[in-house]
Parts: C-alpha cells; sequence; structure tokens
C-alpha cells in the first residue's frame, strides 16, 4: 500500500492565524514547488483538479483561508474568526495524522486532539 504521509513538526509563526507543519514526505507530483520555491492554494481555485488529495481535504476544511506548499512543509492560514482547535484536528487527520513523536512532543495538541474534546464544536469523529 500507500506511505501515509505524517505530519512530524507543527511551528507556530508570528501569524497567530498561521501554522507550520513539518511533513515526514514531500508532496509528490505538486506542480510548482521544488526546493524552496513554494506555492500558495486556497479553496475553490482553478488549479483544485491538479492537488493531490491530501492537500485537497485540508483546504476542503472548513476555516481554512489559504496553504502555502514547500517539498515537505506546509503553512496553513486560517481565518480570524475560526479557532484553531476547530480547524487544526481535521487539518492533521486530512494528512495522515501526527506523528507518535509530535503527539508525545506537544501537549497542547494532544489534547486537542482527544477524544471528545471537540464534542462541543461539533463532532469531528468519521
Amino acid at each position: 500500500g500507500e506511505v501515509r504521509m505524517e505530519v512530524s513538526g507543527l511551528e507556530s509563526t508570528p501569524n497567530p492565524h498561521s501554522f507550520m507543519l513539518r511533513l515526514d514526505k514531500c508532496w509528490e507530483n505538486l506542480p510548482g514547488v521544488s526546493g524552496l520555491r513554494g506555492r500558495t492554494f486556497r479553496p475553490g481555485t482553478a488549479a483544485d483538479a491538479e492537488l493531490p488529495a491530501d492537500l485537497g481535504a485540508v483546504l476542503s476544511v472548513p476555516g481554512v483561508d489559504s496553504l502555502y506548499a514547500m517539498e515537505a512543509v506546509l503553512t496553513v492560514n486560517k481565518f480570524p474568526r475560526d479557532e484553531w482547535a476547530t480547524v487544526l484536528p481535521p487539518i492533521l487527520t486530512a494528512l495522515g495524522g501526527a506523528s507518535e513523536s509530535l503527539l508525545q512532543s506537544d501537549q497542547l495538541l494532544r489534547l486537542m486532539l482527544a477524544p471528545g474534546a471537540n464534542d462541543s464544536a461539533g463532532n469531528l469523529a468519521a
């Protein structure tokens, strides 16, 4: 089977509405992304057809404003009105989940992803 991508690192940025996700694999066949060259994607852009399924799934998460994809890094920008607690878990799920080491090192993330943590914000369990 296909090796699933995982999110191996999560870093806040100076912008409170942006998070940088480090991936344990590079995107495959993502046009315009190579080396340090990245590319911005927005929901509903004409380029959706050429997106890898997991990137498309991230774009369709409610609250996601835009993505900046580099080879093994994805910067996610959310709308100011949306909370990371509701935006981030489905993004991580779309990307194959958070790696064990990330979950062990990031207590906040563990709490955010804990079953029941998001019940008040609508059930995210698939």
